[in-house]
């Protein structure tokens, strides 16, 4: 079964990772290293709103066990999604009241006050995709679904490709706010096409009141905290490598950070769709044990196979799709496929111990996370800069990967 979906879901996954991938060869050709690093960093904002409306719903999902065929599913998914659709208008809204602060400031780049505006006008949009793709999953339409998210995604990187080569970093700041546009209509066309009552599947703010709002606003803030916590510590790390070294070290330390977030969907992509359903349905420990084994073992697997493959063909195939500026980077790849295999550890405890309610160990190791890779960073980047970059990735993660495997399995044995 767990095989199954990485095979389903194959398709969209392969084709978003080279997407990143010669994304990346565009944005370097077009706008330099330290243009990479700021159009990198939006990239991450845009991530944090989607990933933030993607822990919501699919948690609520994993609750609930929706089918196509459960009572009152249809009902659910109605309020949900005007639950949702209300949350991202605040984000919206937010943003349009603070569009100049965040250019001048967070960003530290006043021409992004475009790109945030077209990002706020986007964001309900991107709510809405994710309540469609989630609710393809939960009706096993996944093949249909992943076969129009590739081609979906496809037309979304044109977009930003041409936005690019038109406008320039503007231009790619405006593409990568509308990046979640094709896909959700695509998502929509799949739910809605064989249904007659359509109106079911549209926002409603009917009946909200009722909704688990406690619940909601729960796991609502440990993907917050996550996000932002990745997001701040994604800058920190950019700013000391600028401040220390060049922003050419900053365009290297992101060049190799993405192609690494590429290869890792394969990875991790599932563990949202798969683990986080199957894991409330499992009735006993060892069930759930097993469960966690088997992922980490195919999601280890397919990271540590996918990440060796890049290695030993970076300095031939890889380099001539991103650019022979990144030559002879590949010796700091053994460094971050470590990390990144520590990052899968983390993701599936994560997920385990927020099906189960257990949002404390979550958050906990959050915050472990982000206090050991500053202190490391502040000790290996003025020792050894770059490395010292992908150093601080591994050993944070470590520390953190440590920390939830020991809480989850104390969780467990309390359970018994």
């Amino acid at each position: 079964m767990l095989l199954r979906a990485y095979a389903v879901s194959a398709l969209p996954i392969l084709v978003k990772a080279i997407i990143g991938i010669l994304l990346l060869r565009v944005l370097v050709e077009y706008l330099g290293k330290q243009g990479l690093g700021q159009v990198s960093q939006f990239q991450s904002a845009v991530l944090l709103i989607y990933g933030l409306l993607n822990a919501i719903f699919f948690n609520h999902i994993a609750k609930n066990n929706w089918t196509d065929k459960a009572p009152n599913t249809d009902i659910q998914f109605n309020k949900l999604l005007g639950l949702i659709f209300i949350f991202s208008l605040a984000i919206s809204i937010t943003i349009l009241c603070n569009a100049e602060l965040l250019s001048n400031h967070f960003f530290g780049d006043n021409r992004i006050r475009t790109a945030l505006l077209s990002l706020a006008a986007t964001t309900p949009l991107i709510g809405l995709f994710v309540a469609y793709s989630g609710r393809a999953c939960a009706d096993n339409r996944l093949a249909s679904y992943n076969l129009y998210n590739a081609l979906a995604l496809l037309l979304s990187t044109i977009i930003i490709y041409y936005s690019t080569l038109l406008y320039g970093q503007n231009g790619a700041f405006i593409g990568i706010s509308l990046y979640y546009v094709f896909p959700m209509l695509f998502a929509a066309y799949v739910v809605l096409r064989n249904r007659t009552d359509k109106k079911s599947f549209l926002p409603s703010l009917k009946r909200i009141n009722s909704y688990p709002i406690k619940s909601i606003a729960k796991i609502g803030f440990i993907g917050v905290f996550s996000a932002l916590n990745s997001l701040l510590l994604q800058m920190f790390m950019r700013n000391q490598l600028a401040e220390q070294s060049d922003w050419d070290t900053v365009g290297d330390w992101q060049a190799i950070t993405k192609v690494s977030e590429s290869y890792l969907l394969l990875a991790t992509t599932p563990l949202t769709t798969f683990l986080l359903p199957k894991i409330t349905q499992q009735k006993t420990i060892l069930d759930r044990k097993s469960l966690i084994n088997k992922t980490l073992s195919i999601g280890i697997a397919i990271t540590l196979s996918t990440g060796l493959t890049v290695f030993y063909l970076w300095n031939t195939i890889i380099i001539k799709i991103i650019g022979e500026s990144f030559l002879d980077l590949n010796h700091l790849l053994p460094t971050q496929i470590t990390g990144d295999i520590f990052k899968v550890i983390v993701w599936t405890y994560s997920i385990a111990a927020i099906a189960k309610e257990k949002y404390k160990i979550a958050f906990i190791s959050e915050i472990i996370y982000a206090i050991s890779y500053i202190g490391l960073a502040f000790y290996f980047l003025p020792k050894t800069q770059l490395q010292g970059a992908f150093s601080t990735y591994l050993f944070a993660y470590l520390i953190s990967a440590i920390y939830l495997v020991f809480s989850y399995n104390k969780y467990i044995k309390n359970e018994q």
